[in-house]
């Protein structure tokens, strides 16, 4: 309805404001930890979500350089980590700074602050992702979820990926998000087992995609010894999340503020103004 539109556009302003009040004025002095998940979890809740975005962040900037490098289709702009990393940077930082309790709001909240960031196909590609993965724990109604259900929102949020782009391409970041996301085993019924399963699952996709992914006839990934950079992006935010889990990643490192860079704004990781979410192939 009309009405909805007004009030949803009225939710992306303000959201929109509190993301640029984060960019240029907030600074993250310490990473509390909101969620310890090292511990075992069996309930997912705003506060697991929120500390999950920001180990995703974390690695995904340790790694941006190399998807960067390995930047091959659809054009070879070396900027896949730059735009991955701008869709969540700003985001997880908003999200960290004020965690909402419930799963529904803080999944809402950080999938309209990556509809703004979200630019450049991996970008666009990445805000996709978490937008369906909101709508599906939305559904859900409930403040904290349990595993099993979360896994099957990721799942139906790795269907939509069919969807994310007019004209899908195998062996890009839509194909291995679907294929990963999908019926992952989770009958541990812990966050790190089924974490652990999923990372496994889209290790694999990713290792598919130079065999998968033809231009005009050519395997493109194949010829330059790469896997495509945008599915590796993808597959380095599970990563990052599992190594949270298993305590490899220091979420209360001081030295992690630093390498994540949220305390200070990266040059070369400025949202473009009037940011159109165009994606290309």
């Amino acid at each position: 309805s009309i009405n909805d539109e007004e009030e949803f556009e009225k939710y992306l302003a303000e959201r929109n404001a509190l993301v640029e009040k984060t960019r240029s004025v907030q600074k993250i002095e310490k990473l509390e930890l909101l969620s310890d998940l090292t511990k075992e979890i069996t309930m997912v809740d705003g506060y697991a979500y929120t500390q999950m975005t920001m180990a995703a962040l974390i690695f995904l900037t340790e790694k941006k350089n190399h998807l960067n490098v390995t930047n091959v289709f659809p054009i070879p702009d070396g900027d896949t980590g730059n735009n991955m990393c701008i869709c969540l940077k700003n985001p997880v930082k908003t999200l960290f700074l004020d965690p909402p309790k419930s799963i529904v709001q803080a999944s809402r909240n950080f999938a309209a602050d990556v509809l703004i960031y979200g630019q450049g196909n991996s970008g666009t590609i990445l805000s996709h992702f978490y937008i369906s993965l909101s709508r599906e724990i939305g559904k859900l109604g409930k403040d904290e979820i349990t595993v099993e259900e979360y896994a099957a929102a990721i799942s139906a949020a790795g269907v939509s990926m069919q969807n994310a782009v007019s004209n899908m391409v195998e062996g890009t970041m839509c194909s291995v998000a679907r294929d990963c996301c999908q019926n992952v085993d989770c009958t541990g019924k812990t966050l790190e087992s089924f974490v652990t399963n999923w990372y496994a699952k889209a290790a694999e996709e990713l290792a598919k995609t130079p065999d998968q992914l033809q231009v005009d006839g050519k395997f493109i990934l194949k010829e330059a010894g790469v896997v495509d950079s945008g599915a590796a992006g993808f597959v380095f935010i599970i990563e990052g999340i599992l190594k949270a889990i298993k305590g490899e990643l220091k979420m209360d490192d001081p030295s992690i503020i630093m390498a994540a860079k949220l305390g200070s704004e990266d040059l070369d990781e400025k949202l473009t103004k009037d940011v159109e979410h165009i994606v290309e192939g």
